[in-house]
């Protein structure tokens, strides 16, 4: 009986080492989590309509910071939708190009420190330009 209760001491202390390890562990794992999922900066956002306010989708956005020139590209979703996140402050283009649409640019945008600017962009149908037919008669 001696032997039993001697080694179920030792085997206490390191069952209390192990599950306190294992807490530790956990919690080092959730707050790491929490901390990448937080992107420092600002973000640009905004819905890409028609001119008949129905939302396009697979437009690509540009948005370009107006100081150092850095440009980051995104398309817009299902919902006509866009997002750039985790941007410094300072002023920005933002452009939308699709093929069948006229290019739009919006200049001198002013992104706040850690704000949320829209920037909504409606497209207008490109019309082809004036196509002029000569003919000649054979002989």
């Amino acid at each position: 009986m001696k032997a039993f209760w001697k080694e179920a001491q030792m085997v206490q202390p390191r069952n209390s080492i192990l599950v306190l390890c294992t807490g530790l562990i956990i919690l080092f794992a959730l707050f790491s989590a929490t901390a990448v999922a937080q992107i420092p900066g600002g973000k640009i956002l905004g819905v890409v309509r028609d001119a008949n306010g129905v939302p396009v989708v697979g437009v690509t956005v540009t948005v370009t910071n107006q100081d150092t020139r850095v440009a980051r590209i995104v398309r817009s979703s299902a919902t006509g939708a866009y997002e750039v996140s985790g941007l410094p402050p300072g002023l920005y283009t933002v452009s939308a190009t699709m093929s069948a649409f006229r290019e739009v640019t919006q200049r001198d945008r002013r992104l706040a420190e850690n704000a949320t600017l829209v920037v909504d962009i409606g497209l207008e149908v490109r019309v082809a330009e004036e196509v002029t037919v000569t003919a000649m008669k054979r002989e």
